[in-house]
């Protein structure tokens, strides 16, 4: 019973053992089986891999055979002297001026080749323009690639010039002049109507002249390399796409621009907080400086004073700088007061130092008051009046203004362009791309071919540096640099260098958008010329006297104020939460601009009625403007006025007894005040405003002007108003009592641009005293206040 048991036992193990192994087993078959699917999928993604691999070698091979093939066309082509790349028709109709080619040996020295009068050409050659000795040849080719209709016409005979040299990239600008010949100047009325054409190795590019002299017959053009090049009249449509090309890049290059003008805004802030407050506090510049350039708003005035400066406006933009600056430094103050780290530092107190340093003790009372009370624009104005009066801030506005005015002028040139075209596509061929031979993105290699216009840039950048830090300029006007030693002038062209490339990054990055403002641009112009604006005599244009370029930018110069007024960018088509304007209003607003009587007060209107800005009341322009310009057209005393105050002077019965000596002084002092009203006429005198809403369409306007310099307490009578959206008039004749009538007419507009609440318009004042017109002064008002 035992053993049997004991038997059974041993069976249950070895089944149960058994079952185990079965289990096991099937798990590793399962295993296995799923390992080889792995393993299969593996082997078809790596069959997949390589047979992509092969289609991507295979492709680039194509495109390997069909650049050499190219190559040999090109070679077979210019064996044959004949370059039809795109088998275009040849163009020959034109006479050989240079019947026996100009060829001359050239090795560092300066040289002439041609003769302007006999050979219509004349190449003038700087020193050290080639590495190398090297051979200059100058011709009339038999025949060139034909220019296409829809582009230009050709005018006279083309020129080839050509080195034997395989570095086609100059270390110096070489200028050409073409002459003008009566055949070329028919129907030419401007020097914009001509334009040079260069052939580069594959289709015709257009090169703006430097110099255009109609009256004496030539033109002038600046080059970095060697080619054919022949004098082209531009067809309307390509004048356009240039136009349209360079703005919108320029546009581009105005919302990238603060890379540039970092050196300047960083000097003035630094200076502003070390020698106004003197505190030094790297943290707290780099915050102001930080918080100005993220606005954009600094960018945008310096692109503003570049277009509309006069010796009237710069005061204007001197105190626009100024508030911009002020108010950044007040909120940054703010700020950095909350830091626990902040506490106990100088800076903690910096409100305080401003009142210590300031010069008028009432201007930094003021300061201390708004800036107390929250009121940061407010404090930020006081601060600008004393900061403007002792601080040059026109200095860093001009310098800041030739930075970036540099940077835009830069993607102006075709050099420049080129030099884009080429870091972006590459160039590679028997004839290359404006004498490039570089890999696609290969900066460097970009870089090293650039020569002439990379020592341009350095150069460039030397003397902004000097200029900047008041270095001085030598006999010959340029830049002393020689103390700045090797490792400073190694800084300078390596920012240099970067900022180059950085810009060739960020616009290749954003490439889409640049060609999505050139096809909105693109659109305004068929608008503007649905609406008229490129018809001769009308909207104010004359053709005899404005060329089509000139009068697109002053089409688009129109247009730049129109986005700022609506502040909303262009489209093609509004959207359905009105987020821009559209090309067809801004259309319509620049004809209301260039032909309406009464111009502003229509566009204001229209503006309102379209929906892109709200009615201004009263209630939005009430309360004080102390941001405000008079500049003065007229100051004027009378003669018969001026004679009965001399005689008035000389025949004065308080000065009877009193020597000769007494009575000429009484005399001058009277002509020194005659002379200082008379020296009023074209200046700018600050003043202020305080409107006063009494109804909904009725006030009081009092009237401050420091005519001295210094704000007093205004002994103006506050004077009564009408007003009716956005226009406020007031016209009487009130008594000064003893000191006679005053009769004063006020014509003020009212309009909104971004975030501030502009004011324009005259006052005009005359006093009578005993029914004689005493002293009359007539002022334009220019003033602006932050929209809150």
């Amino acid at each position: 019973m035992r053993k049997k048991s004991l038997v059974l036992l041993f069976l249950i193990i070895f089944l149960s053992q058994l079952f185990i192994f079965g289990c096991s087993s099937k798990e590793v078959l399962d295993n296995e089986e799923v390992t080889v699917e792995k393993e299969a999928e593996k082997e078809e993604v790596i069959a997949e891999d390589v047979e992509k691999k092969k289609e991507e070698e295979r492709k680039e091979a194509e495109k390997e055979a069909e650049k050499e093939a190219e190559r040999k066309k090109q070679e077979e082509l210019l064996k044959a002297n004949i370059v039809d790349v795109n088998n275009v028709v040849l163009e020959s109709d034109y006479v050989i001026k240079i019947e026996k080619p100009l060829e001359l040996k050239v090795n560092n020295d300066g040289v002439k080749i041609g003769d302007i009068q006999v050979d219509n050409v004349e190449i003038v050659i700087n020193e050290n323009t080639f590495d190398e000795e090297i051979i200059i040849n100058v011709s009339n080719p038999e025949s060139i690639p034909e220019i296409e209709e829809d582009e230009g016409i050709l005018l006279g005979t083309p020129i080839a010039i050509e080195i034997n040299s395989e570095n086609k990239r100059l270390n110096d600008e070489v200028i050409v002049t073409l002459k003008l010949t009566e055949s070329d100047l028919v129907d030419i009325k401007h020097g914009d109507d001509i334009w040079v054409s260069y052939f580069n190795g594959v289709n015709w590019d257009y090169i703006l002249p430097t110099e255009v002299n109609i009256e004496e017959g030539y033109l002038k053009f600046s080059t970095y390399h060697f080619s054919w090049y022949a004098k082209v009249k531009p067809t309307k449509e390509e004048r356009i796409k240039k136009f349209i090309n360079t703005k919108s890049t320029a546009d581009w290059a105005v919302e990238n621009g603060g890379k540039g003008t970092d050196a300047v805004l960083e000097q003035l802030v630094n200076d502003i907080v070390k020698n106004k407050f003197g505190v030094v506090d790297k943290s707290f510049s780099q915050d102001v400086i930080e918080g100005l350039m993220s606005q954009n708003d600094y960018t945008k005035l310096l692109v503003s004073y570049n277009n509309n400066k006069t010796e009237k406006t710069n005061d204007a933009f001197n105190l626009d700088l100024s508030v911009m600056v002020g108010k950044q430094i007040f909120q940054s103050v703010e700020k950095f007061k909350g830091l626990e780290a902040f506490k106990g530092t100088p800076m903690h107190n910096v409100l305080g130092e401003v009142a210590d340093k300031a010069g008028k003790i009432n201007t930094g009372v003021n300061i201390l008051k708004f800036a107390s009370e929250g009121k940061y624009e407010d404090a930020a104005k006081e601060f600008s009046k004393e900061l403007i009066s002792s601080f040059p801030v026109g200095k860093f506005l001009q310098t800041g203004a030739a930075v970036i005015d540099k940077q835009i002028n830069r993607w102006k040139s075709e050099e420049m362009e080129a030099a884009y075209k080429v870091y972006v596509e590459g160039a590679d061929s028997l004839v290359p791309f404006w004498g490039y031979q570089v890999e696609k993105g290969n900066f460097e290699q970009l870089w090293s071919q650039m020569s002439g216009i990379r020592e341009k840039i350095y150069s460039d950048a030397i003397a902004d540096y000097a200029k900047f830090n008041n270095l001085g300029t030598d006999a010959y006007g340029k830049p002393n640099v020689d103390m700045l030693g090797d490792r400073v002038l190694d800084k300078i062209r390596s920012d240099a260098k970067a900022a180059i490339e950085d810009d060739f990054i960020k616009r290749r990055e954003r490439e889409s958008e640049i060609e999505k403002v050139k096809e909105i641009n693109m659109e305004l112009i068929k608008e503007f010329e649905d609406a008229k604006l490129f018809t001769n005599v009308r909207y104010g244009y004359d053709t005899d006297k404005m060329s089509i370029e000139d009068r697109m930018k002053e089409l688009f110069k129109i247009r730049d104020r129109i986005l700022n007024d609506v502040n909303k960018p262009l489209g093609i088509k509004r959207g359905s939460l009105g987020e821009n304007i559209t090309v067809k209003h801004v259309a319509m607003l620049t004809q209301l601009l260039k032909n309406s009587e009464n111009a502003e007060e229509k566009y204001q209107e229209q503006l309102i009625k379209l929906g892109y800005v709200k009615e201004i009341t009263l209630k939005d322009i009430e309360g004080e403007w102390l941001n405000v310009n008079a500049f003065v057209k007229n100051a004027i005393i009378t003669e018969e006025v001026e004679k009965l105050i001399m005689t008035g002077v000389s025949d004065d019965e308080s000065l009877e007894g009193c020597d000769e000596d007494v009575n000429e002084m009484g005399a001058e002092i009277v002509k020194g005040v005659i002379n200082a009203i008379k020296e009023l006429n074209g200046k700018t005198l600050p003043t202020h405003l305080t409107i006063t809403n009494m109804s909904e369409n009725e006030g009081n306007i009092l009237v401050n002007i420091a005519f001295n310099g210094e704000f007093e307490e205004s002994e103006l009578p506050p004077f009564i108003f009408s007003y009716n959206n956005g226009k406020l008039t007031a016209e009487d004749v009130v008594d000064l009592e003893d000191d006679g009538v005053l009769k004063y007419k006020i014509d003020l507009k009212f309009s909104k641009k971004e975030k501030e609440m502009i004011c324009t318009g005259t006052i005009d004042m005359t006093v009578f005293v005993e029914k004689i017109e005493f002293i009359r002064f007539n002022f334009k008002i220019d003033g602006k206040r932050e929209i809150k």
